[in-house]
């Protein structure tokens, strides 16, 4: 069976990715910035879900008091 794995590279991503290897699956995962290293088996695509603008856009700054 094949699986993909949206944020494989991610904290719980990286888990299921083991995971999924160690079960005998063909796995496929999404990384958003930094491509994992070769070796273990898995199809590394690059894919940023998020929208254009967040990654210019900054939420302003809350005030205290």
């Amino acid at each position: 069976m094949s699986i993909l794995i949206v944020g494989g590279s991610g904290h719980l991503g990286r888990r299921l990715v083991r995971l999924a290897r160690a079960g005998g699956q063909t796995v496929t995962a999404t990384y958003a910035t930094r491509r994992p290293p070769d070796g273990d088996g898995v199809r590394w695509l690059p894919v940023d879900l998020r929208p254009r603008w967040t990654s210019v856009w900054t939420a302003p700054a809350r005030r205290s008091g």
